[in-house]
């Protein structure tokens, strides 16, 4: 069954890649990334200081049309952060995001709340563990009428190959 995923676990992959913007309190780090191909393109300013990073990005879609991203990452200690943000997308909707993010004995727990421009508001929770030769990343998502939809992605590497598995539940 094929399940469209939209804001809210597009929200998930920012406070995903929110916990790889853990600062080093002992310098501050300055970022600028752009890129573009068919479907358009993106920028991102990424500056890190004393254990807090913030991270502002934009893109343009085929179409045109823009959306941007402010997300706040800080961390608390131990491998863990709290991250917060708003988001614009496409059609000039907004939101905002907030979430936690920390480090377990082999990978990461995440979860966090994604409230819509109707003010309505879902719960994100996701987990990644590594082994050897694989991870695994699950993802829920709780809609604000109380229906959930999961994901669960695993990469296998077995010599040169690598297979990737992905399930999906409404």
């Amino acid at each position: 069954m094929k399940t469209k995923f939209s804001r809210p676990f597009a929200t998930l992959a920012l406070l995903v890649l929110g916990s790889t913007l853990l600062a080093s309190s002992a310098f501050a780090r300055n970022k600028t990334r752009t890129g573009s191909g068919p479907n358009g393109g993106f920028s991102q300013q990424i500056n890190s200081a004393n254990g807090v990073s913030q991270r502002n990005s934009t893109w343009t879609n085929a179409a045109g049309q823009t959306g941007s991203n402010s997300a706040t990452v800080t961390a608390t200690g131990s491998g863990s952060a709290n991250v917060t943000g708003t988001y614009t997308r496409t059609n000039g909707n907004t939101g905002t995001y907030s979430g936690t993010t920390a480090k377990t004995a082999d990978g990461r727990a995440s979860s966090g709340t994604v409230t819509g421009a109707n003010g309505q508001t879902s719960t994100v929770q996701s987990s990644t563990t590594h082994t050897d030769n694989s991870l695994t990343h699950t993802a829920s998502v709780t809609g604000p009428n109380g229906q959930t939809a999961s994901s669960t992605t695993t990469a296998t590497k077995d010599g040169d190959t690598t297979t990737i598995t992905r399930t999906t539940s409404p």
